[in-house]
């Protein structure tokens, strides 16, 4: 089953984009991925890799281990709509010193991968490392609202009130675009919060619905797009001149609690 052709890709919906940049287009690949089945991973022996296998098996909490296999079933998902001439199994989802997500692959293709996860749901995406890209998701009702308005500028501030969303969905949707961010630039939050400052924002209707596009004041090189799935926010960043387009069928309807 080299391509995987039989394996059932139960709770995980994909999207296969491509960014256009000048003359050239970019590939990529969304897996948003659900373990509302209580399945947490189907037919893990296809998925994983051994060392993958390996190092889940040695984590002592269950939460931790449930992040990190639903974390990589969906980089694994990724990854394959990426590139599918490969068996998922193959394919080591590692980490570097920084624990960002390193893809050992055996045809040495070039792929990079950023994963998130958060209560239930991780979402990853693969891409072409020419193009940097990085995702984040965030379970809107267990947002800390207090606590992300004390980080947030008063120009961000601003922003909350002045679109379709509530505050609570702004804050979440401006929180996952710094996070997104900060897996492009391979640092995560380890640096000060101010760093990735908003500078802009403004809501355009997308094909899913209603997005949030987003640019910072000092990596204007970069923007995210934001969009909500269910109770989820969900973010990706990329360059900033790169225009996204849809490359395959929409994603199915987003799980909501």
């Amino acid at each position: 089953m080299k391509t995987n052709e039989a394996l059932q890709l139960r709770d995980a919906k994909v999207l296969r984009l491509d960014f256009i940049r000048e003359l050239k287009v970019y590939h990529a690949a969304l897996c948003i991925y659900s373990n509302s089945s209580q399945e947490v991973f189907p037919e893990m022996e296809q998925v994983l890799h051994p060392t993958e296998l390996a190092y889940g098996s040695t984590l002592v909490y269950e939460k931790r281990r449930q992040d990190y296999l639903i974390g990589r079933y969906a980089a694994k998902i990724a990854i394959h709509a990426f590139d599918p001439s490969t068996a998922m199994y193959d394919v080591q989802v590692g980490h570097g010193v920084f624990r960002q997500p390193i893809v050992r692959h055996p045809n040495e293709s070039r792929i990079g991968v950023s994963i998130s996860h958060s209560e239930g749901l991780a979402a990853a995406v693969a891409f072409e490392e020419e193009h940097p890209m990085g995702i984040d998701i965030e379970y809107v009702p267990r947002l800390l609202l207090d606590t992300v308005l004390e980080q947030l500028t008063d120009f961000e501030r601003r922003l909350l009130g002045s679109g379709p969303w509530s505050k609570q969905d702004s804050a979440a949707a401006l929180w996952v675009s710094k996070e997104a961010l900060s897996k492009t630039l391979k640092t995560g939050l380890t640096t000060p919060l101010h760093i990735f400052e908003i500078e802009e924002a403004r809501f355009e209707k997308g094909l899913h619905g209603i997005l949030l596009i987003c640019t910072f004041r000092n990596f204007f090189q970069y923007k995210s797009v934001v969009f909500k799935w269910g109770d989820y926010m969900c973010s990706l960043c990329f360059p900033r001149k790169s225009e996204m387009s849809y490359a395959a069928r929409e994603l199915d309807e987003p799980p909501c609690r």
